[in-house]
C-alpha cells in the first residue's frame, strides 16, 4: 500500500497511518511541533529578505514523505513535485515549466530531479518570493545553487531542529 493511500490527516498537524500487514498497529505521527518551526524559519527568512528556501535533511525512515505531504494537504496553494524513487535504476527525471512561482513548491526527494529543473525552479522562487521545501536524506547530494541560499534544518522520528 503507498503511503498516500495509508495517511490519514488529522487536525493541525498529526497524522495517523493506517495498519498494513508488516505494520498491523495504526502508527501516530504528531507534526505540530515541526510545522511551527517551519513557519517561525519562513517568517525569518521573510524579516531577513532572505530567500524561502529550506532544505529538510533526515535518514530513511525519518518521516521526510509523511512530512511533504502534510504539508501539501494542510498548505495553502501548495504544489508537491513528489519524485519517483527507484533506487534500481536511478534515473532522474525533468520537470515541467513552473506554473506560479509564488505558490509554495515542496519536493520530495529532489536528488531525483534533475539539476536543470532544480535549478530553474529554485531561480524562479527566489525571484517571485515563492517558497521552496526540499526534503531528502542529503541535502549535499544536491546542486549548490540550490543549497548555497538555503536554511537548512534536521529531520528525526523526535521531529524537526534546527541545524548549525
Amino acid at each position: 500500500m503507498e503511503l498516500e493511500q495509508r495517511m490519514i490527516i488529522r487536525f493541525n498537524g498529526q497524522v495517523e497511518l493506517k495498519p498494513t500487514e508488516l505494520e498491523p498497529k495504526k502508527v501516530h505521527i504528531d507534526h505540530r511541533k515541526s510545522l511551527a518551526l517551519l513557519g517561525d524559519v519562513i517568517t525569518e527568512c521573510e524579516d531577513n529578505v532572505k530567500p524561502r528556501i529550506i532544505g529538510i535533511e533526515g535518514e530513511p525512515g525519518a518521516g521526510k514523505s509523511i512530512l511533504a505531504f502534510l504539508l501539501a494537504e494542510t498548505g495553502a496553494n501548495t504544489v508537491l513535485i513528489h519524485a519517483p524513487t527507484n533506487y534500481n535504476n536511478p534515473t532522474k527525471i525533468g520537470l515541467p515549466p513552473m506554473g506560479d512561482p509564488t505558490q509554495t513548491f515542496i519536493f520530495d526527494e529532489p536528488n531525483y530531479v534533475t539539476d536543470a529543473s532544480l535549478d530553474n525552479y529554485t531561480a524562479m522562487i527566489a525571484d517571485k518570493n515563492g517558497i521552496g521545501v526540499f526534503l531528502c536524506q542529503k541535502l549535499s547530494d544536491l546542486p549548490t545553487s540550490v543549497t548555497d541560499a538555503m536554511v537548512t534544518l534536521k529531520l528525526t522520528r523526535e521531529g524537526l531542529t534546527r541545524t548549525a
